[in-house]
């Protein structure tokens, strides 16, 4: 019994050990990403208000070529809700259903839902315009 107790302690702490390592790291991920959306919306909304913004699309406009549209139009299809949503639900379901590991399904269904909240919170938070000249072709909704 006592072997036993010893063992499970141990086994627990080896556990804390490693959530709280991952802790750490998501903690200083959070941190960092929460600073760097400050700064940024600080640059834009209230220092310049449209100078990052002219200035990013007077450097793409330099560069744009159909290649690089098509490059750009890819990136943008997997990083939209029509390919996320479908895309996390399969993660979880291989997680879940194949590997049998509900700890990483659950992981991955929380990441899957809370990264979607926070693109659509943001989205509706912002509100920003589309640029009225757009690079490629006119898309309704936000930027």
């Amino acid at each position: 019994m006592k072997k036993w107790v010893k063992n499970q302690a141990t086994s627990t702490i080896n556990t804390l050990k490693v959530l709280s390592l991952e802790m750490g790291i998501v903690l200083l991920a959070f941190i960092s990403s929460f600073l760097l959306v400050v700064f940024l919306v600080r640059k834009v909304f209230v220092h310049e208000a449209g100078g990052l913004d002219d200035s990013i699309f007077e450097f793409f406009k330099g560069i744009t070529t159909p290649g690089t549209t098509a490059v750009m139009e890819a990136f943008t299809e997997l990083g939209g809700q029509y390919f996320l949503i479908p895309a996390n639900l399969s993660i979880f379901a291989f997680a879940y259903f194949i590997r049998r590991d509900k700890w990483f399904a659950i992981k991955t269904l929380s990441v899957a839902i809370s990264s979607l909240l926070v693109m659509f919170g943001l989205k509706l938070f912002f509100a920003r315009p589309r640029p009225l000249d757009p690079l490629v072709n006119e898309v309704a909704g936000y930027s």
